[in-house]
């Protein structure tokens, strides 16, 4: 993210009407505010979730970026002949650096003071991906693996911004290095500059956003991340200003009316866009060309114009203050809002908020003078006295391979994030349970009275108990059911060609259970394998995350071009196969979040009635395979995430939740299809609620290990719970 160019703030050097001649620099204030409403849009947006659209901040501050210090390079070249890479790097190194290490090390050092150390290590590795500036690869894996999808957010990951642009300026150096050592060869007469990185500037715009288009329709969360589909983002600020060089150049210039509408035209539609666009947005593109191509008209407009009304409200005082600061307003923010919503919540949230965007400010003005500046300051001394090196010929054909090499992997690495399409089940592999998960504990508990007992006492607890998983090593990875692994267990991506199953029990035990559904399905089958493995039954378990077995269509969480055709697709693989193997028994298990979001639009009781369908319809696909005994199995209560709720601040109080809506509705439309076909519905909110309240962890074992999953520990424990209530539900199967 540009907030730091590498540059004054905001100080472009124009051009005169000669060609390829430098002119004076004129000092963009409006700049300067431009950095101050992209920063206020960004720091609103992650505090108080408006506008919704906020998050187009880091779209602006990607084309200030560009449009400076394309400038900057394209002067050196002019006026050298060459780039000293050497220069352009450190400068990077004394903008960038000392700020954004200050805010990584304070910020992991704070986390280790609020936060248990599970948490506190994973932010510390989100604080080395931060400095290497891979942040964005980082947190886009982190994002797309479903198991840590949901997962408490980092204080760190606004770091991603940063890291896309350094990466940019690891490669558009070069570029333009390559570009100089070509036109001053002495082969031909010097070209414009301007001209010549002009039109290599288009065409690899173009084939970014080409490649975002496609990217954002295939793996838009992995796209939202990805540098090269941000890679046009930058260029269109580079081809806004060389654009303006090429007309100084020849003399050419808007009339004052004209460059006062397209500036003015473009905060207005910047305006609105931050409130119209949402979460939903095709991101990067092509939903980022409108913040782009405003804030490409705004520069082109100021710089052809000084004055207008878009132009005197970027030049406000108090703007150009927090422009000035923006780099530094923009590193602690995200750190502060966390952390200290974390610490205090037991406060208003909107109180802690505004004192997490005062402590921000604070904070930003003291880094700024003793930080930002002093490093400005060593730069600037250590140019005056420096000499620039000339690149030997043989070193001037290295950054052409470095280019090509950093382009390839950026590539290759988006690439390799593409999902496989659909296959048959044919050939699928039954692999038992991953052996790195944690052995869970192997008491259980014998009926809901025991369990209700556990949840009553932890109710009235005031500080953390030592839990099971300690909350000091909590791992998604290795504390939910080993079934959810996504290697090794039966969860499944949908469009995966050979899905694997579990198997619990022995082959030639005289009665099959098959559990299907989503990752919610996955986590129960502790619970499932614990009550009935040990009555001579096997159980048999296939589920595809995100994809309900109920047949009503919804988007996932984490964003994926054709997954409602590929869910579809599951979810007749999953039928089929249950009702292929004849079983004595089939639970049907889903997570309550698609019933929120289904894909008709469908809220509050037409969302009910629509599940209810589904659920019908998924019953009567199994019923005329030949199931006979079809369970409804609901999902544990969704809730806060202890990794993220828990403190050494806080009590247990502040992780418990209570019923929502989305579960009530989930719950009574599955109990009315389960009517309507015969079928069986087994209510297990008394297994994580006491009426309306529902803890974190009963008898020091945690319930959940994020937001939607059991711990295996706690399914483990529910086994004989779940044992009693088949028994008495269907006493034939002699369970």
């Amino acid at each position: 993210m540009s907030l730091a160019s590498g540059s004054d703030p905001g100080r472009p050097s124009a051009d005169s009407s000669k060609p390829d001649s430098a002119a004076p620099s004129r000092f963009r204030s409006d700049i300067e505010g431009l950095r101050a409403v992209a920063v206020g849009l960004v720091i609103a947006n992650h505090a108080f979730h408006w506008p919704t659209g906020g998050y187009i901040g880091v779209d602006v501050f990607y084309v200030i970026s560009g449009y400076l210090i394309t400038r900057i390079l394209t002067r050196e070249i002019r006026e050298t002949g060459t780039l000293s890479l050497s220069a352009f790097y450190l400068r990077r190194v004394y903008r960038i650096l000392p700020a954004a290490i200050v805010v990584v090390v304070v910020t992991v050092a704070a986390s280790y003071l609020v936060f248990y150390d599970g948490r506190a290590d994973a932010i510390a590795a989100d604080g080395v991906a931060c400095l290497l500036f891979v942040a964005n690869w980082h947190f886009a894996r982190l994002g797309t693996d479903y198991l840590h999808a949901g997962s408490a957010v980092s204080p760190l990951q606004h770091y991603w911004s940063l890291s896309v642009e350094e990466q940019f300026y690891a490669g558009w150096p070069l570029v333009l290095l390559l570009i100089a050592w070509l036109l001053h060869r002495g082969r031909a007469p010097q070209r414009p500059v301007a001209a010549t990185v002009l039109r290599i500037a288009v065409v690899i715009a173009v084939a970014s956003l080409a490649w975002a288009c496609l990217f954002t329709l295939k793996r838009p969360s992995m796209a939202y991340f990805d540098t090269f589909s941000r890679v046009f983002e930058l260029l269109a600020g580079a081809i806004a200003g060389l654009v303006e060089q090429r007309w100084r150049e020849r003399g050419r210039s808007l009339s004052p009316p004209i460059a006062l509408s397209i500036a003015t035209t473009g905060l207005l539609v910047l305006a609105v866009s931050s409130l119209l666009l949402t979460n939903g947005s095709p991101f990067p593109a092509p939903g980022a060309l409108i913040p782009v191509l405003s804030s490409v008209m705004i520069i082109f407009g100021g710089a052809q114009f000084a004055g207008g009304p878009a132009w005197r409200l970027l030049t406000l005082a108090p703007l150009r203050y927090l422009g000035k600061i923006s780099y530094s307003l923009y590193l602690w923010h995200f750190p502060a809002i966390i952390l200290l919503l974390a610490a205090l919540q037991t406060w208003p949230s909107t109180l802690v908020t505004i004192i997490a965007l005062l402590v921000t400010f604070a904070l930003s003005v003291l880094s700024y003078r003793h930080i930002e500046t002093v490093g400005i300051r060593r730069r600037r001394e250590r140019e005056q006295v420096g000499r620039r090196r000339r690149i030997s010929p043989r070193a001037r054909t290295l950054p052409l391979i470095a280019c090509l090499a950093f382009s390839s992997a950026i590539v290759l690495f988006a690439f390799a994030q593409m999902d496989a399409p659909l296959g048959d089940i044919s050939g699928s592999a039954i692999r038992q349970s991953a052996s790195t998960h944690r052995a869970s504990p192997a008491t259980t508990m014998a009926s809901d009275a025991e369990v209700s007992a556990a949840l009553r006492r932890s109710l009235a607890l005031t500080a953390w108990p030592t839990t099971t998983p300690s909350l000091d090593v909590l791992d998604t990875s290795l504390d939910a059911a080993p079934a959810m692994d996504l290697s090794t267990g039966c969860r499944n991506n949908v469009g995966v060609a050979h899905p694997h199953i579990c198997s619990y029990g022995a082959s030639d035990s005289a009665r099959t259970a098959v559990v299907i559904g989503d990752s919610i399905a996955a986590s129960w089958m502790p619970t499932v394998s614990g009550a009935l493995v040990p009555r001579g039954w096997r159980v048999l378990g296939l589920m595809f995350a995100s994809c309900s077995p109920i047949e009503a269509d919804a988007p996932p969480p984490v964003p994926q071009a054709d997954f409602i055709s590929l869910c579809r697709a599951s979810r007749k693989v999953m039928t089929d196969w249950a009702a292929s193997l004849h079983p004595d028994l089939v639970i049907v298990s889903s997570a309550q979040g698609p019933i929120a979001r289904l894909s008709s639009g469908a809220t509050g009781p037409a969302a009910q009635q629509e599940w209810t369908a589904g659920a019908v319809k998924t019953i009567q696909q199994l019923r005329s395979g030949g199931v006979e005994n079809v369970l409804v199995l609901s999902n544990a209560v969704s809730g806060k995430d202890p990794a993220e709720c828990a403190t050494r601040l806080s009590g247990p109080k502040v992780c418990e939740t209570n019923l929502d809506s989305d579960y009530k509705a989930k719950m009574k439309g599955e109990a009315e299809a389960a009517r309507r076909q015969h079928a069986q519905l087994l209510d297990t909110r008394n297994w994580f609620c006491v009426g309306d309240r529902c803890p974190i962890e009963a008898d020091g074992v945690l319930i959940r290990v994020d937001k939607a999953h059991l711990t295996a520990a706690w399914a483990a424990r529910l086994a004989g719970a779940m044992r009693a209530d088949l028994q008495a539900t269907y006493p034939d199967l002699h369970i």
